[in-house]
């Protein structure tokens, strides 16, 4: 593997046969680099008010579906207990797609007090989405 800058972690899209499954939150990535990915086993998470994140993980399941990819979709409250994410995530995984798209409902995003706004809704999202246990459960899980 070619050498990185210090801390940069490999990205799935450089690497498809690194991981057996990515977590991608808040991605925006290159939509013509996405090919490789169709296969892979994918959680995505989003905030629906993130305007740069969401359009775009929007056009690249879009685009994983084109090249045969089967998606689950779903919109989750934000602001839900754990309790609650641990019975989404099931759901979810009980589908059986290999890529799991999840929107966080517009509005369950951004701590009270905060401007609710495209960049909060973003930095918000990876605050939410590393405490969601069940999905890393289901990395885990995954092998190649």
């Amino acid at each position: 593997m070619p050498r990185r800058p210090s801390g940069e972690e490999p990205h799935p899209i450089e690497y498809p046969d690194l991981f057996a499954a990515s977590y991608i939150v808040a991605g925006q990535w290159d939509l013509t680099k996405v090919e490789p990915l169709a296969d892979d086993k994918l959680w995505i998470v989003v905030a629906q008010g993130d305007d740069s994140a969401c359009p775009g993980e929007n056009k690249i399941t879009a685009a994983l579906e084109k090249e045969g990819a089967e998606v689950s979709r779903a919109v989750w409250d934000g602001g839900a207990t754990a309790a609650q994410f641990a019975t989404d995530v099931a759901a979810m995984a009980a589908k059986g797609t290999s890529i799991n798209y999840a929107a966080l409902k517009k509005g369950t995003v951004v701590p009270a007090g905060e401007t609710d706004n495209s960049i909060s809704n973003h930095l918000s999202t990876w605050t939410i989405a590393y405490n969601i246990e069940g999905i890393r459960e289901w990395i885990f899980q995954q092998h190649r």
